[in-house]
């Protein structure tokens, strides 16, 4: 934003007085003007912090609930399996509750690795993606056929290339929709990131080596189409 004496204040002097006036009247309604935008900006940005404030302390006390919850039901799994042996005053059952216990939380903290895991596992294969699509010279190998039995990770890479949901659905839904966009856009079956999927050639029959190419009830060996991209 530009200053405001540049814009709202000007020099009206030397002019006739009617005109120094209206001049100055101009300026004191732009300047205004101004303040009200700057006001109401204020308050929309007020209300905006306000608004991340509160959603703030939501997600803490859910976060704080969710930990104390987790602690007690651990607590709790292990005293009911060890006071059928006996009060928990009793150093026996006292031993066997702490052991208990530690049992569960290592296995909640494997629990909480695992998640942790998976989801830096995605955060990763967004990455890649993300990076797929802003590459043009990125092409998809293998036919459209091919990608049919593909792992789920290989045809979500078509999938978010196409910009189709994938997330949540099986397979074969994921396929079916692939397949329907294509129909529904045939131009983009010669674009050089797709064209590889329809296209028709094959590679020639070749015969294994050392046999009789006149013995007609040989059968010939056979060269597979091409694979799909290994994953990293």
């Amino acid at each position: 934003m530009r200053p405001v004496r540049d814009d709202y204040v000007h020099d009206w002097r030397g002019l006739p007085l009617k005109q120094q006036v209206r001049g100055y009247k101009d300026d004191a309604e732009a300047a205004w003007d101004l303040a009200r935008q700057i006001w109401d900006r204020l308050e929309s940005t007020n209300a905006h912090a306000a608004l991340l404030q509160a959603e703030n302390g939501v997600l803490r006390k859910q976060i704080q609930a969710r930990t104390k919850t987790r602690r007690t039901q651990d607590e709790a799994t292990a005293a009911s399996q060890v006071q059928k042996h006996g009060f928990l005053t009793n150093p026996e059952s006292k031993a066997a509750f702490e052991t208990r216990l530690a049992e569960l939380q290592e296995k909640r903290a494997a629990e909480e690795r695992k998640a942790a895991d998976k989801e830096a596992r995605v955060r990763d294969i967004e990455g890649r993606r993300s990076l797929m699509i802003a590459n043009p010279d990125y092409v998809f190998t293998g036919t459209l056929q091919s990608y049919k039995t593909a792992n789920l990770e290989q045809i979500g890479d078509l999938a978010a290339s196409l910009a189709l949901p994938f997330a949540g659905l099986k397979k074969g839904d994921i396929f079916s929709n692939i397949t329907r966009h294509f129909e529904a856009h045939p131009e983009l079956k010669s674009v050089s990131r797709y064209s590889t999927l329809f296209s028709s050639a094959r590679l020639p029959r070749r015969t294994a080596p050392g046999v009789d190419r006149n013995n007609v009830n040989q059968a010939p060996a056979m060269v597979g189409e091409p694979a799909l991209p290994p994953q990293p």
